[in-house]
């Protein structure tokens, strides 16, 4: 039964008017071809382009949001009050799609699980396939393949839960928990409350979480819907973890562990995990190791967008490495931050909005801090610091959108001036052979 069918929504009264599409962006594109699938007109609006007023709002029936659009966004309010439905991307997308849906959240680790789980399901006989905040979203799986023999194992953000209508999983397994999107969300407490509603949807199914997610809902006075069954990164011991395996470092240990129950509990064995898990190649800029060129081995963690990620990052290495860090704020507590990321590293080479102020933080807890206009200039700085053995960690803790469209332009830009090192030692190499 789809989603509209449960909310009593009068379908063909719906169909009658067009679907104001609120953003031109990923999610955006998705809708208008999901819509064109269902043969449905629409209208796209988006601040760079087309305006959408009172009017515009009058002549829909139904707006579909991107998740970048706040819930105060002066355009939700307009279509709110001008008595129009209102529905977030992977909402309104989850209404016409025939399968089963297990949903993905938490603060780190998600997009690696779902593609893992995907995996898993594919090659144990059946069929599943990752969206949602992966790349592709939902509404282009629903436009291209509503089939109900297949699994969409769907990643959710925060801002992709905070306010389902539609979507109803048939499990959910969120991964953890620490702070992350405060600038929208204002404290952890709405945070948590956000994600939290994507288990109040939940359908009768599975409920998994990391040890974080009760433990942050106790300290912040949160109560969850339902409780679920806690796993620990311990648990994930049973299997053997390959050294080059993303799954080997924290905290996707622990994200293993959360795999391993759900396939239980779907009644897929630990050996066919094994085999996947031999083979699976995790995603890029997620702790991947770039390069060593002479004594400094580069690494890529550009996807560390939030402060439990850098610090999970830099957990990873037996010795203090050398941090490149900063970016954007999302609001979270750049103090507390200071705090725990000076006692696990040996310097700090500090980029983007938030580095003069980190900078200062660092420098007065003894930890020599550099302040760059340019990632490749904090990339050569570390580099020439190198006296010994020594990994450079590039481990954000901060959004991209200071200097660049997302994260992973970052990550590239950052192994590119790596590998233009690497370029240079060996030709000064070269030279002092000739």
């Amino acid at each position: 039964m789809s989603g509209l069918s449960k909310l009593s929504l009068d379908w063909h009264e719906l169909r009658r008017k067009p679907v104001a599409i609120l953003g031109a962006g990923v999610s955006g594109r998705g809708v208008e071809r999901l819509l064109r699938s269902l043969d449905w007109e629409y209208a796209t609006f988006d601040q760079q382009s087309r305006a959408f007023g009172w009017t515009e709002a009058k002549a829909c029936s139904v707006a579909v949001v991107s998740p970048g659009f706040a819930p105060d966004h002066s355009w939700i309010e307009i279509a709110k009050k001008s008595g129009i439905k209102v529905f977030g991307e992977a909402d309104f997308a989850s209404a016409f799609w025939p399968g089963e849906i297990v949903a993905v959240t938490g603060t780190n680790g998600k997009t690696t699980l779902v593609r893992f789980l995907a995996k898993l399901f594919n090659e144990t006989n059946r069929s599943a396939v990752a969206t949602g905040n992966v790349g592709d979203s939902f509404s282009d799986l629903v436009s291209e393949r509503r089939d109900s023999s297949i699994t969409a194992m769907l990643e959710l953000s925060s801002f992709q839960t905070e306010n389902l209508r539609l979507l109803r999983p048939d499990a959910v397994i969120w991964t953890n928990v620490d702070e992350d999107h405060l600038d929208r969300h204002g404290d952890m407490p709405s945070y948590i409350r956000a994600k939290g509603q994507l288990v109040a949807r939940l359908d009768g199914g599975p409920f998994l979480a990391g040890v974080s997610v009760t433990e942050s809902a106790c300290e912040y006075g949160v109560k969850l819907p339902c409780a679920p069954k806690i796993i620990s990164r311990e648990d994930a011991s049973r299997v053997p973890v390959p050294d080059n395996s993303p799954f080997v470092t924290f905290p996707q240990r622990e994200n293993l562990a959360l795999a391993l129950a759900f396939a239980d509990s779907q009644g897929i064995s630990d050996e066919s995990v094994i085999k996947v898990l031999d083979k699976f190649v995790g995603e890029p800029h997620r702790l991947e190791k770039v390069a060593t060129v002479g004594k400094a081995t580069f690494w890529n963690d550009s996807k560390a967008t939030n402060f439990s990620a850098s610090l999970a990052a830099c957990r990873n290495f037996t010795g203090k490495a050398f941090w490149i860090g900063g970016g954007q704020s999302k609001g979270a507590n750049e103090e507390v931050f200071a705090h725990r990321i000076h006692q696990l590293v040996a310097r700090a080479y500090l980029i983007g909005e938030t580095g003069p102020s980190l900078g200062k933080r660092l420098s007065s807890l003894g930890l020599p801090s550099q302040i760059f206009g340019e990632l490749a200039l904090a990339v050569k700085a570390a580099f020439e610091d190198v006296r010994e053995a020594t990994d450079i960690l590039f481990s954000p803790g901060f959004a991209s959108f200071d200097n660049y469209s997302d994260y992973s332009e970052r990550g590239k830009s950052f192994v590119r001036y790596v590998f233009q090192l690497n370029d240079q030692a060996r030709r000064r190499t070269q030279v002092a052979q000739a």
